[in-house]
């Protein structure tokens, strides 16, 4: 019965694509990635982009929503970190993209100036210089919007998404259960001209999802409706969509497997990783392993080598044919002691 029961769990691994060498753990499918230097200061919300061959840690949440604008280098030919300027503005939940040798910041939450702890919505850009490590301000956001999702394409930068309180609401700022307005919209920011264009609207309105350019097309996938916060009220999403902006036209593709939100997502030889993120299971949430490809072209997902270390709220990136998962909680928001990780693992993928 046992030899019966091993077998299956082989074939198992078969099916989803993930093999173990000889003598490793039956049980640790991950033991693949590989523990690399850890981060210098490590929290849950952290984003970040690849700019010049390294990789930019950004941002983080303290307990109760306190943003503390990290802000490290990692240069992965060397395994080493070293700190950078800290963000000029202290936010969360920010739309970022790499663009040019530049990462840019697009809108995002920040902790009130008075009152009980919320996410304040905000609407400011800025843009980021590696190069020179400074900061400078862009043009404003049409409207304030945070937990939205932004991509670099053909000199441009687009957002799709987030979510903000009604222009009726006498909040100032979102909490669980609070009244909100999720958007579909989808803007265009040029840096040449420092504007703001309105495109063609995302068709599933979201939030805490992922936009990322793929063979000259933008594709938005997961993220959660209903609300902001991994709750009761909010729902995970499992959508795929395709945007050309030749056309200025989305069209619906074949959706994520496991529908979750706040996880990495990276694009390798033209094929999207999307890793970890969590969710909420009827009564309580949980966060994911979980590692899943999409193939455009074929318009396939599999799955793939899950993560060592299961967290949300993390920065994925990718260098090479190298994936890395950084920093983040091994614990869903709001369920379970804060902790926020350094740990920084990296996997080779073909």
């Amino acid at each position: 019965m046992r030899k019966t029961c091993h077998a299956g769990i082989v074939v198992l691994l078969m099916a989803l694509g993930i093999s173990l060498a000889a003598g490793q753990a039956m049980a640790q499918p991950w033991a693949a990635w590989k523990t690399m230097a850890p981060a210098p200061d490590g929290e849950e919300e952290v984003f970040g982009a690849v700019a010049g061959g390294k990789v930019y840690l950004m941002g983080g949440i303290k307990p109760l929503w306190k943003p503390i604008g990290i802000v490290a280098e990692y240069d992965p030919a060397a395994n080493k970190w070293t700190a950078k300027k800290p963000m000029p503005e202290l936010k969360h939940h920010v739309g970022i993209a790499a663009l040019g040798g530049k990462i840019y910041l697009m809108g995002g939450f920040v902790y009130p100036a008075k009152g009980e702890p919320a996410w304040v919505p905000v609407a400011t850009a800025w843009e980021y210089t590696p190069a020179t490590d400074g900061w400078k301000k862009l043009a404003s956001m049409p409207k304030p919007v945070g937990a939205l999702a932004c991509a670099g394409l053909n000199g441009k930068v687009y957002c799709s998404g987030g979510v903000r309180l009604p222009a009726w609401s006498k909040r100032s700022g979102l909490r669980p259960g609070a009244e909100i307005e999720q958007p579909n919209d989808l803007l265009e920011y040029d840096p040449a001209s420092n504007k703001w264009t309105q495109k063609s609207p995302m068709p599933s309105p979201r939030n805490h999802h992922v936009m990322l350019a793929v063979g000259g097309k933008l594709y938005a996938i997961g993220g959660r409706i209903g609300g902001p916060y991994v709750s009761g009220w909010s729902t995970p999403m499992s959508a795929n969509e395709e945007y050309d902006p030749a056309a200025d036209h989305w069209i619906p593709r074949s959706p994520m497997p496991s529908p979750r939100s706040a996880f990495g997502a990276v694009v390798v030889n033209d094929r999207v990783h999307v890793l970890g993120g969590e969710e909420w299971r009827q009564y309580s949430s949980t966060v994911h392993r979980t590692h899943e490809v999409y193939d455009p072209k074929a318009n396939r997902w599999t799955a793939s080598i899950p993560l060592a270390t299961p967290r949300h709220g993390f920065l994925a990136a990718a260098v090479g044919n190298r994936l890395y998962a950084i920093s983040g909680a091994n614990v869903s928001g709001g369920s379970g002691p804060h902790i926020g990780l350094k740990v920084n693992e990296m996997l080779e993928v073909k």
